[in-house]
């Protein structure tokens, strides 16, 4: 089982190699290509193949569910290869390892700390007809409400494992049997508008663009536990100018502090400040526990 340890309060982390590995310089990594990820058959027969552990997440009278992490775990190490991502990982015994598998298998607290602000005191945001990317979405929960909303979705994360054991199958699991026909064979009209990319952010934001008549735009990016890593602060930020439309926002859920492998909220901002188009303020902190943080980013007017 992984051990999910980067983001301990006190500070301290028992996986010195797991430090290392993610301070490892960025120009000796060989990050995975961006590819879109077809819905298939496959998706609602694994879905249907593990009802008996399904998960259920309430906020207010908002209801989401979703596989079990345990489960699906379990699941993706019983059929993946010697050397996959996933595999490795666990190998290691790391939540981590930089390149090769990004933690898209675990619903982070950040996640649910934005899942209940956007839904129970964020704005007032009317998401029926928007556009919204949720960026490294892991189990997609984020993504599964905005399109329960009535939001046209594209969701997002590093490893195509995390996106076929797990982000698709829990959109299926919150579709009705028609929905997810019609997302299967790809019949958007009447049904759910989603799409999956896997991959790298620089080689997604390229392929995101393939074969389409007009650059496309989002009206909110929704992303949560994504900048622990500062090597990979740029191609986030180039994410949001290159897809948030000019009157769009991005929700930003972090720890204020990464242990054990030096991201933080403030060493973010301040990346994101030396380009002056982008503003950024906080909207929300946790009261109590691990200190933890939503951002607004917007253009500047």
């Amino acid at each position: 089982m992984f051990k999910f340890s980067f983001s301990r309060p006190d500070g301290e982390n028992d996986n010195s190699d797991q430090a290392a590995a993610a301070q490892q310089d960025a120009s000796d990594l060989e990050w995975l290509h961006s590819e879109k990820v077809e819905v298939s058959s496959s998706h609602l027969n694994y879905m249907l193949s593990h009802q008996d552990s399904v998960s259920q997440t309430n906020i207010s009278n908002f209801r989401l569910q979703h596989l079990s992490t345990k489960s699906v775990v379990k699941s993706v190490l019983e059929k993946s290869e010697s050397g996959s991502g996933i595999r490795v990982a666990e190998e290691l015994q790391s939540d981590l390892v930089p390149s090769k598998y990004e933690g898209g298998l675990k619903i982070w607290e950040c996640t649910e700390d934005l899942l209940s602000w956007l839904i129970s005191d964020g704005p007032d945001t009317n998401l029926e007809g928007k556009y919204v990317l949720d960026l490294g979405c892991g189990a997609g929960l984020l993504g599964i409400a905005a399109l329960k909303y009535g939001a046209a979705v594209v969701f997002q994360d590093y490893n195509k494992e995390v996106l076929d054991s797990c982000t698709i199958p829990n959109v299926l699991l919150n579709l009705s049997d028609e929905e997810s026909q019609r997302l299967i064979n790809n019949k958007s009209q009447g049904g759910p508008n989603c799409e999956f990319y896997s991959g790298d952010w620089s080689s997604f934001s390229d392929k995101l663009q393939e074969q389409r008549n007009s650059e496309i735009k989002f009206d909110y990016i929704l992303t949560s536990e994504t900048i622990y890593n500062p090597q990979n602060y740029n191609k986030l930020i180039d994410v949001f100018k290159k897809f948030l439309k000019t009157s769009g926002s991005v929700y930003l859920a972090a720890k204020t502090y990464y242990f054990g492998v030096g991201g933080s909220l403030r060493e973010f901002e301040t990346t994101m400040a030396k380009d002056s188009s982008l503003k950024c303020e906080v909207c929300w902190k946790c009261p109590s526990g691990v200190s933890r943080e939503i951002l607004k980013i917007t253009f500047v007017k």
